[in-house]
């Protein structure tokens, strides 16, 4: 007998695509109750999001189990949006708010990638919007290195 949760954990190992796997690994936190397995599902996804270039949400996945659960609810949530079907897109009625909370979906090279991403979301999330931001930490923290010997931490704000 496999513990709910087990088998799908299992199955997210083996598949090749990280972000499909993470999102089976998301289901199976879900569904689990298993404590064992829910930290090695943490562990994985923050050393998904390590890879991904994303430092401090590895982080504080590792490190604040609050902020872990909530990713784990909206991944679940986004996944059973998945699951139903898809309603006429609606006009948005507001521009998407200066402050608060945000989801991000992707990180691209190319703003036409982006711009991709975010027509496909727009049906279903109208204020879905394209954000640009310079990449130059990992220059600035060599510097602050090699000229004062402080390593730098790269941070999201």
């Amino acid at each position: 007998m496999t513990l709910p949760g087990w088998q799908q954990f299992l199955q997210a190992i083996f598949e090749p695509e990280a972000s499909a796997a993470v999102e089976m690994m998301a289901e199976a936190y879900g569904k689990t109750t298993d404590s064992q397995l829910k930290t090695i599902i943490q562990e994985r996804i923050a050393l998904y999001y390590s890879a991904q270039g994303y430092y401090e949400t590895a982080r504080r996945i590792k490190e604040d189990p609050a902020f872990f659960k909530r990713l784990m609810s909206v991944k679940n949530v986004a996944e059973e949006r998945k699951s139903t079907p898809v309603r006429e897109a609606q006009p948005a009625t507001e521009a998407a708010p200066e402050s608060g909370y945000a989801v991000q979906a992707g990180a691209y090279s190319t703003l036409e990638n982006a711009e991709k991403t975010r027509d496909r979301f727009a049906a279903d999330f109208p204020t879905a919007r394209v954000l640009t931001k310079e990449r130059n930490g990992e220059a600035i923290a060599d510097k602050l290195m090699n000229r004062f010997k402080v390593k730098g931490y790269i941070i999201q704000y």
